[in-house]
């Protein structure tokens, strides 16, 4: 593979695919990022964002003290690696490299590393430092970013280096991650009329959020952009004999420009309380069934 300066963008990429850095064990790719980044020339720090889980980052050019003109972010973690053949051991196909994090977001940091070692060497000389901050737990609760205040981060501009189909991207969809729970009446299957299956409520209460229209927006260069609801997850009831007594349903929301978070739940308030009686329970809450820590839960995705 040659020496870690010669290394191109995909030797990089592979190389940062086979450190495998799921959710919760970052720490591998981090400190190795940090070597990286140094045998560059550049400053660089580890932040403990989380017990043993650490934000990297890198700074090249300028003023040590001043603030970077541009500034890098990605994400070091990636989502497991469920049924990936050989998740780790990347692979060229067509033209493709295949591995887990190899688009998300693994691609975005090899880029980083290709620019970096570009401008250092070309012996340009930087008026303000150029940046690079590599967080941790994107793809769960997003412990590293919410650190990015306590770490002082700052700069003139920002590129944030997930994957947009090598097209600028000026914007993303906002989230609502959306929790309801239907509490029934437990009873023995073979006499379903004495419980209240709170499954099948829940099936109900899914068809009438799926039928409300959703917003579309026009975005200048981008076209028509549309909300969606996906529902990513379902749990309930506690044998195939037993009358459910309680089901919760997690929904991911995508918000468009103009839509807030208020509105969905209102939305939602609307269509649970047609199904609220003395014996059923409905709640709707902003949650994700992978959010355990309290600052996360407490104010959800909203900016610090």
């Amino acid at each position: 593979m040659g020496s870690k300066k010669n290394l191109k963008a995909v030797e990089e990429v592979r190389k940062l695919i086979s450190i495998q850095s799921v959710t919760g064990n970052e720490k591998e790719l981090a400190f190795y990022l940090e070597e990286r980044f140094c045998s560059l020339g550049c400053r660089t720090e580890l932040f403990e964002a989380a017990p043993g889980r650490f934000n990297i980052t890198a700074f090249f050019g300028g003023v040590e003290s001043a603030k970077p003109g541009l500034l890098f972010h990605g994400h070091l973690d990636t989502v497991p690696a469920l049924k990936m053949q050989n998740p780790f051991s990347p692979e060229e196909i067509d033209g493709d490299i295949h591995g887990r994090g190899s688009v998300d977001q693994k691609g975005g940091i090899a880029a980083v590393i290709a620019a970096f070692e570009a401008v250092i060497n070309s012996g340009a000389t930087l008026e303000k430092p150029v940046a690079f901050i590599g967080v941790i737990d994107e793809e769960s609760e997003h412990r590293g970013s919410m650190a990015l205040k306590k770490m002082g981060i700052d700069a003139d501009y920002a590129v944030v280096t997930e994957p947009t189909g090598l097209k600028l991207g000026i914007g993303c969809k906002g989230t609502a991650p959306i929790r309801i729970q239907v509490d029934g009446k437990a009873a023995h299957g073979c006499r379903p009329w004495l419980g209240i299956n709170a499954i099948q409520i829940a099936m109900d209460i899914v068809r009438d959020i799926l039928a409300e229209d959703l917003t579309e927006c026009e975005i200048e260069n981008i076209g028509t952009v549309k909300a969606s609801w996906n529902l990513g997850k379902i749990e309930g009831g506690s044998a195939y004999n037993n009358v459910a007594d309680s089901c919760s349903l997690w929904f991911d929301r995508r918000l468009v420009p103009g839509e807030t978070q208020d509105q969905v739940k209102e939305q939602v308030s609307r269509i649970i309380k047609n199904y609220r009686t003395e014996s059923v329970q409905v709640t709707a809450e902003i949650a994700r069934p992978d959010w355990n820590w309290e600052p996360i839960r407490e104010r959800g995705l909203l900016p610090a």
